[in-house]
């Protein structure tokens, strides 16, 4: 018994200092190898525990907390194994940390190749043009260089040098008057737009004026429509009430002689009076009536 102990705790050492000193190996594969192992261990105690003759020793040995068996640093072969599970997960979630990070990293790095390869591309692409242009200008120089004879002199190449510099002038000179031209007459073409829009732009408001007065004198004209409309329906009600009185008037004199045989000069000088009365509210309501038709034409 002391023998299969001994030998538990020199492989859980050895387990222990094997996962220790290489961490890396927390993988499926070493966990499967490392379970094995402990099987067997366990297997080998159950067997050597069969094998001895006295029960009672061994349920002494079991149930002793002084025995040896319970001085064994971590328990069982189960709680062993909790244990490298656990170590073995906390390694696990550690490296999957750690691969996160790596993997962020790379695409932190991955952006900024990224952005200095299409800056490189696009230096490369300036470079390009300015490589194109010198070398145009390189090639330009060069044949004229070809084209002109040996014997030219520097005399010569001056000479040259100043009639270029005196054309080139005089295309400056051209192109300076053109722009002036221009100039002058975008200017000529705005100050007579304006001139033409401050003409327009006083039409309108002589048009304006004389829409205004107009409108102006037909709202007078209106009001005098209707003030003399609201006096002819007046004239037209005092002429009605008037040839009613007469009416009136006309039936208490009929009345009058019919029954009680008046005077016939005074009744005949109420019915003169009653019917020129009569003919001048007949005038009024003429004229009103005119004046009316006149207000509704106008």
């Amino acid at each position: 018994m002391d023998r299969v102990t001994k030998q538990i705790n020199q492989q859980y050492n050895d387990f222990v200092e094997f996962v220790n000193a290489d961490p890396s190996q927390s993988n499926q594969k070493f966990r499967e190898k490392l379970l094995e192992e402990l099987q067997e261990a366990n297997q080998e105690l159950e067997q050597e525990m069969q094998s001895q003759p006295v029960i009672e020793k061994m349920r002494t040995f079991c149930n002793d907390p002084n025995s040896k068996r319970s001085q064994t640093p971590h328990g069982s072969v189960a709680r062993m194994s909790r244990e490298i599970n656990q170590n073995a997960q906390a390694q696990d979630c550690s490296m999957l940390i750690q691969l996160e990070d790596t993997v962020w990293k790379y695409k932190h790095v991955n952006h900024q190749l990224q952005a200095n390869i299409q800056v490189f591309n696009l230096q490369q692409t300036t470079s390009d043009t300015i490589c194109r242009h010198l070398e145009s200008q390189l090639q330009e120089v060069l044949d004229k260089l070809s084209n002109w004879s040996r014997s030219m002199t520097i005399k010569d190449l001056k000479i040259r040098l100043n009639l270029e510099n005196k054309r080139l002038q005089e295309l400056l000179r051209e192109d300076f008057e053109a722009r002036n031209k221009v100039k002058q007459q975008r200017f000529n073409k705005l100050e007579s737009n304006q001139i033409n829009l401050l003409n327009q732009n006083r039409l309108n408001s002589q048009e304006v004026e004389i829409q205004k007065n107009q409108i102006t004198f037909a709202k007078v004209s209106l009001d005098d429509s209707e003030r003399r409309i609201v006096e002819a329906v007046e004239d037209r009600e005092l002429a009605e009430k008037r040839a009613r009185e007469a009416e009136q008037r006309v039936r208490v004199l009929e009345a009058y002689l019919e029954d009680e045989g008046g005077d016939f000069t005074k009744a005949q000088g109420e019915t003169k009076q009653t019917i020129s009365e009569l003919n001048e509210l007949r005038s009024q309501y003429n004229r009103a009536m005119k004046e009316r038709l006149y207000c509704q034409c106008y």
